[in-house]
């Protein structure tokens, strides 16, 4: 990705970080404060853990919520992460971020908002049934591009943030 970035903008300043992001990793990521974080992290704790950093410091974010199991991508809005719906993972943030005093928080994310039917997620077999959370890549696709899609949008505003 660094080398695409920079084929479309040579002056482009990409850093690649090469680990577990984490409340340990984070404050070093966001110690040069960068134009804009992209959260795209499947895992609850750090994503949680990176937009209330990023909110703390006063850096633009723009996050993908859920995408797992979901196949139409009719359902795929943008909107404040308070706007959301139909998302368990939206709603996690949200929970977390009222509960850490953060409830005013307005970033924009990209989420679904399709109504997921239990079965679409266990996998027959009696006794070996087992939860499956896999993506489309085809819904995975379009989370990223409206979520770079986000990001542009974020940092061509003429605020100053």
């Amino acid at each position: 990705m660094k080398g695409r970035v920079l084929d479309v903008n040579p002056a482009a300043n990409v850093e690649i970080f090469d680990g577990y992001i984490d409340e340990k990793s984070i404050p070093n990521l966001l110690l040069k404060k960068p134009g804009i974080v992209v959260d795209a992290i499947d895992s609850i704790a750090p994503k949680i853990s990176l937009i209330k950093a990023a909110l703390s410091s006063d850096i633009k974010l723009v996050s993908s919520m859920g995408a797992a199991r979901r196949k139409d991508p009719s359902f795929i809005k943008t909107a404040p992460v308070f706007k959301t719906r139909g998302c368990p993972v939206a709603s996690a943030v949200r929970k977390a971020l009222r509960g850490g005093g953060a409830a005013s928080a307005d970033f924009m994310c990209v989420f679904s908002d399709e109504i997921l039917s239990e079965s679409s997620h266990v996998a027959s077999g009696g006794e070996g049934s087992k939860k499956i959370i896999g993506s489309s890549a085809v819904i995975t696709s379009i989370f990223g591009v409206r979520l770079a899609g986000l990001a542009v949008e974020e940092l061509t505003k003429n605020d100053t943030r």
